[in-house]
C-alpha cells in the first residue's frame, strides 16, 4: 500500500464502493465485480508514475496480470518508473472490447471518471491506447458536453502519450490511439517509444477539437 491509498479509500468511500482489494497490487472493482476502477502494480515507494489508459477492463487483478499489463510493466520497469496504474474509458469488465454492449459507451461513469481523475493527477506520463471502440466512447462522452470528462481531458494534457495516431479506413475524420497490442500485430508498439500526442497532426481531433 502507498500513501496515496487514502485518497482512493475517500472516493471508495463516497461511492459507497468496497474497499479496495489488495497485494502487491491494488484493484477496485464495484459491489458485484462487473467493474473495474483501477489496477495498480507498484515495486517502489517514492518515484515517477506511469498510467495506461484504455478502452476497458480485461480480467487482469490483484492476482493475475496479462499480456497488455506486463508490457506495459516491462515498460516501465526499464524506463524507471515506480508503479504502473491502469484506468480504463469504460469501466465493464470484459477482456475481448468487441463484445462490449454499445449501451456500455453511450455515456460516461462518473464514479470511473473520478478515478481517472486521481490517476491522472498522480501520474507521471499517461499512455493513451483506447483503440476504435475506446474512441467511440470518447466522442459519445464530449459530444453529450459531459463536463467532467472535458475537463479531465483538458488538464493533463500535458501527460498523455501514445505510440501512434491513426486514421480510421472506415470513418471519415476519425482518428484514434491504437491498442498496444494490436490485433493484426500483436507485437507492434514492444520496442517502440511513446511520444507526446502533441507531436502527431491532427492530435486535437481525438478530443474533438
Amino acid at each position: 500500500m502507498n500513501g496515496d491509498d487514502m485518497s482512493y479509500s475517500k472516493i471508495c468511500k463516497t461511492m459507497n464502493l468496497p474497499k479496495q482489494e489488495s497485494s502487491t497490487t491494488d484493484v477496485i472493482y464495484d459491489e458485484k465485480k462487473e467493474k473495474r476502477y483501477l489496477l495498480e502494480r507498484r515495486w517502489g515507494k517514492e518515484g515517477k508514475v506511469l498510467c495506461g489508459f484504455m478502452m476497458n477492463p480485461s480480467n487482469a487483478s490483484h492476482l493475475n496480470s496479462d499480456q497488455t499489463v506486463d508490457q506495459l510493466v516491462n515498460y516501465a520497469e526499464k524506463n524507471d518508473y515506480v508503479a504502473l496504474i491502469i484506468v480504463n474509458a469504460v469501466s465493464f469488465i470484459e477482456p475481448q472490447s468487441r463484445k462490449l454492449k454499445n449501451s456500455t459507451i453511450h455515456s460516461a461513469d462518473p464514479t470511473n471518471w473520478s478515478f481517472i481523475d486521481e490517476v491522472f493527477k498522480k501520474s507521471d506520463r499517461i499512455i493513451f491506447a483506447t483503440g476504435v471502440k475506446g474512441q467511440q466512447a470518447l466522442y459519445k462522452f464530449i459530444d453529450s458536453g459531459d463536463n467532467q470528462v472535458i475537463r479531465i481531458l483538458s488538464t493533463y494534457r500535458e501527460k498523455f502519450y501514445c505510440y501512434d495516431l491513426k486514421l480510421s479506413p472506415k470513418q471519415k475524420n476519425f482518428y484514434y490511439t491504437p491498442h498496444l497490442r494490436p490485433q493484426y500485430n500483436k507485437k507492434a508498439y514492444i520496442d517502440e517509444v511513446p511520444k507526446p500526442i502533441s507531436t502527431f497532426p491532427n492530435y486535437k481531433k481525438i478530443f474533438r477539437e
